[in-house]
């Protein structure tokens, strides 16, 4: 299913998917997001957001948006914006699933906790952002900043792997 506003999901749904603490991917987050007016047509970030049911139980989600423009996703493709415009094809919009105005790593292809078939619905969401693309004809698909278990779901063709540094600080306990 397509979710255009979090708030359709029941919180309670929300809470059995894995989404390792990382506040940016939590309910309340995304759903400020929303409520704020952060995200939608108007901004560029409009909600579309992936689910998997079965049963009417959700058991996996891409938060996902079709975006108007690149900004505030931290990955600078105005090359292929670019490269799209000058022969004649429109690179917007495209899909993004992502974390809005962050470069935060975590988890984007987010499963039920408790479903011992996670990789295997990870790729169904991989599957899901492909077929949206093609079915509202969009350019592309991007899904940024994410970890490992969701890096391997998306090692299949045709997606092109993006690879880029972050530098990251651990207080190792310094107080001061």
């Amino acid at each position: 299913r397509i979710v255009t506003d979090i708030t359709a999901l029941a919180q309670r749904a929300w809470d059995q998917l894995d989404h390792a603490d990382n506040p940016f991917v939590s309910y309340e987050f995304l759903a400020a997001l929303e409520s704020s007016g952060s995200v939608c047509t108007a901004t560029g970030w409009q909600p579309h957001h992936l689910a998997l049911y079965e049963n009417d139980v959700l058991l996996a989600f891409a938060p996902s948006y079709l975006k108007s423009h690149s900004h505030g996703e931290f990955v600078f493709d105005w090359a292929w914006a670019d490269a799209y415009h000058r022969h004649n094809r429109a690179y917007y919009p495209k899909l993004l699933t992502a974390v809005p105005y962050s470069p935060v790593p975590g988890p984007r292809l987010l499963v039920r906790r408790d479903d011992p078939r996670g990789p295997d619905l990870r790729r169904e969401l991989v599957h899901l952002a492909l077929a949206e693309c093609e079915r509202l004809k969009l350019s592309s698909w991007h899904c940024n900043f994410v970890l490992e278990p969701d890096a391997a779901a998306l090692q299949i063709e045709p997606l092109l792997a993006r690879n880029d540094w972050q530098f990251h600080w651990t207080n190792c306990g310094y107080r001061n």
